[in-house]
Parts: structure tokens; C-alpha cells; sequence
């Protein structure tokens, strides 16, 4: 079955399936292929699947938290002196806009952690290149370097997802228009797909609708790190995501003209 046909009998998905890595880089091709069937699947069905046996130390998810609640537990004032909007290219601090679908977090882009390494070109990597802002050091030591632990891009194509243990507040709206809880599972990272795939496979792969609610009202962390392609790629479908019956879905641009729209729209950015 083409991924066109599969797509056009999906049902209304109830949960969020949980597909175990483990064989991502086992010799046996059967075993490899289930696993991409899974994922293919997930993509088509949900929009979301969560990950087991991932690889990232539990230690590294505890430093990153730890400088998180490190810094959010400064002054506004202080925080807001790296506010993205100030920034030419969106990254520092963001504040709480109200709700409890609005939180405040701090949005930063790939640095190489050893700084003699020879840098990328960033003629190339659109408005969102440039350097980071950072708190200073005296006032959260080891922000930096915590963050920095684990390589992370901006928000475009997929999120990888941890969610602090305990606490609900992912829910996935399905196309019988039902929220569907995602709640944390102890030793998991969620993927979701963002627009940039579904605009490449043709509204094929979901970017489902989802909010993060927390009902509970109690502090809430959670981390999440955005993938994304070249800006100066287009974002077209590909062919075996395009017949007769399934015509472009979506205007042809590249991946920077649309991720600056996203961002100038969510951030009233200038």
C-alpha cells in the first residue's frame, strides 16, 4: 500500500503509541524494518510517538533541569535584560503572556562548546543565526554548559520532547476533534512533527494540533529541543507524496520564508 492510500484510511488514533529504539542499530534487517514501520506509521497515524531505550543519560536530563530551575527562579527584571524580543535572531527569554497555555522559556540555538573549533558559515543559516544570549554566570552557574550538553536546533520540523514525570498537561486533539492525553512516561522523549514535514510529504505526515495544559496548576518544566532543515530549502512535497487525487497541498517556499512567518506571527517580531 502506497504511503498516498494509507493516509486516506487512517482512523481517529485514542492514544499515543510508544515505540521502543532498541533495535535502531541491530544487523538484522527484519528487525530494522519493523521499526521503521513503526515510526511510519506513528507519523501517519498521530503525529506523535513517544521513544524508549533513547540513549540520553538520565544524569544529562537532571543538569538540564537543574540549571532550568536555576534560572526561571530569577528576578523578572533580570530575565527580561535577555528578552528575545530584543534580540535580532529570537533566542534568549520569552515571559509568561497569561494563561496556562503560555509559559515562559528561554530559546537558544546550536554553539559549539569547544570554542576553538572552527565555526559554521552563517551566511546561510537565516535570521535566526547569530550568537546566544546567556544569563551571567554569577547569576546561574553552569547554564550554559547544561544547555549546551546535548546538540539543539531551532523549532521547524520535529520537537523531541522530555516531560516532567507526574504531571499532565500534553494533550493531542485527534480528527474526531477529542483531546487526547499524553501524559509523561518514566524513561521516554515524545517526537512530535511540526509543518515543515507534513509540508514535505504532502499533509501525509500529521503536525496534530496540541496544547500543553496544565490543569493541575503546579510548577510545571519540561524540555524541548526543535529540528529543522536548511533555510534555503524548499519545502515541496515529495513526488511519491503527490498523484491526481492528492494535488499540492501547500504554497512552495523555503524553509526560512516560512519559518520567519511563523515566528513574526507568534512573536509580533520586527
Amino acid at each position: 500500500m502506497s504511503l498516498i492510500d494509507e493516509a486516506a484510511s487512517v482512523d481517529p488514533f485514542t492514544n499515543v503509541p510508544v515505540i521502543d529504539l532498541s533495535n535502531v542499530y541491530t544487523d538484522n534487517p527484519t528487525l530494522r524494518k519493523e521499526l521503521v514501520t513503526q515510526v511510519r506509521d506513528a507519523c501517519i497515524r498521530v503525529g506523535f510517538f513517544y521513544v524508549s531505550n533513547h540513549g540520553i543519560p538520565e544524569s544529562t536530563i537532571e543538569n538540564a533541569m537543574d540549571a532550568a530551575k536555576r534560572f526561571f527562579a530569577l528576578p523578572f527584571d533580570t530575565k527580561m535584560e535577555i528578552e528575545s524580543k530584543k534580540q535580532p535572531n529570537y533566542k534568549g527569554y520569552s515571559p509568561l503572556l497569561g494563561g496556562n497555555n503560555d509559559p515562559e522559556g528561554f530559546e537558544f540555538g546550536w554553539e559549539d562548546l569547544d570554542t576553538s573549533a572552527k565555526s559554521h558559515d552563517e551566511s546561510t543559516q537565516g535570521d535566526m543565526a547569530g550568537a546566544n544570549v546567556w544569563p551571567s554566570e554569577d547569576l546561574v552557574s553552569g547554564f550554559r554548559n547544561a544547555a549546551l550538553t546535548n546538540p539543539v536546533l531551532s523549532w521547524e520540523c520535529f520537537t523531541i520532547l522530555w516531560q516532567q514525570p507526574g504531571i499532565q498537561a500534553l494533550q493531542l486533539l485527534n480528527s474526531e476533534k477529542r483531546w487526547i492525553n499524553a501524559p509523561p512516561i518514566e524513561g521516554t522523549l515524545v517526537i512530535n512533527l511540526g509543518d515543515e514535514f507534513a509540508r514535505l510529504t504532502n499533509g501525509i505526515f500529521k503536525p496534530t494540533i496540541h496544547r500543553a495544559f496544565n490543569q493541575n496548576g503546579v510548577e510545571r518544566y519540561s524540555i524541548p529541543l526543535f529540528f529543522g532543515i536548511d533555510y534555503n530549502a524548499k519545502l515541496e512535497p515529495m513526488p511519491n507524496c503527490v498523484s491526481p487525487e492528492r494535488p499540492f497541498a501547500y504554497e512552495v517556499i523555503t524553509a526560512g520564508e516560512y519559518i520567519k512567518s511563523r515566528f513574526n506571527a507568534m512573536y509580533n517580531h520586527k
